[in-house]
């Protein structure tokens, strides 16, 4: 099983034990995995072998997922990639990030969206560089619909947009949005990025966090300094939307 990310990393895992061949399954289905790569990616690749951990998961099937995903992130750290605690969406092939904390509303701001935006995320996103530093968005999945028995679910993970704004939620009884200078987006992305690895490093203790927390940071402060950042004050029923079109029309006609 493979996936390749914008940035030209490409992830192959394997499994060698039927609990870890099960673990994969379920990974290989929410993450829409392809079954091998091309012999001439094979070089390229970062592999990674799935074992079984024994009891430690024997409370919820859904753990391996996330201590894979934890993995994931980690390394991604090293390409230039950042976990962002956020909904993503595109229109017309451009991405946006949605991004806040749990209960800023993540989720119902995606189900809302109407055509022709398409949400492709609702609590996560993987931001990459390419080499050329143009910088991308993927679909992350929701771990958390696999715990307790929940729904699960599907993302493909390879479907990679171009990040063109990130907008940090705010919910509000009226809809606004402001753009933000890059000192007030770095502290709001902070934010949104230390949850989304806080919640790898509750179930992967392996980790450094000390390491990965400084380079969050330096990529964090690469971000805001390329990518324009918003407050999008977005109430339950107005057209929030209609001031995403305006901030990505606004955009694609700026010279700059």
């Amino acid at each position: 099983m493979y996936f390749t990310l914008a940035n030209g990393t490409t992830w192959r895992l394997s499994a060698h034990d039927p609990p870890s061949r099960a673990s994969l399954a379920r990974l290989a289905a929410a993450m829409q995995l392809k079954p091998s790569p091309p012999p001439g990616m094979m070089e390229q690749a970062l592999a990674v072998e799935i074992r079984d951990r024994g009891s430690a998961d024997e409370d919820d099937p859904a753990l391996p997922l996330f201590r894979l995903s934890a993995r994931f992130a980690a390394s991604a750290l090293d390409g230039d990639g950042l976990l962002v605690h956020a909904a993503l969406a595109e229109r017309a092939g451009r991405g946006v990030i949605l991004a806040g904390p749990g209960g800023s509303g993540k989720s119902t701001a995606s189900g809302r969206l109407p055509v022709p935006w398409r949400s492709l995320s609702d609590d996560q996103a993987l931001v990459v560089r390419d080499r050329g530093g143009r910088c991308w968005a993927h679909p992350w999945p929701t771990w958390s619909r696999f715990l307790w028995g929940g729904p699960g679910g599907t993302w493909d993970v390879e479907r990679a947009v171009p990040l063109q704004a990130i907008f940090f939620l705010d919910r509000a009884p009226a809809d606004g949005v402001r753009r933000i200078g890059q000192g007030e987006a770095a502290c709001l992305a902070i934010a949104v990025v230390e949850q989304a690895a806080m919640n790898h490093l509750l179930v992967d203790s392996g980790l450094d966090p000390k390491r990965l927390r400084l380079q969050r940071f330096a990529l964090i402060d690469a971000l805001v300094k390329q990518v324009p950042c918003y407050v999008l004050q977005a109430s339950l029923t107005g057209s929030f939307w209609s001031l995403l079109d305006a901030v990505l029309d606004g955009l694609q006609s700026d010279p700059r």
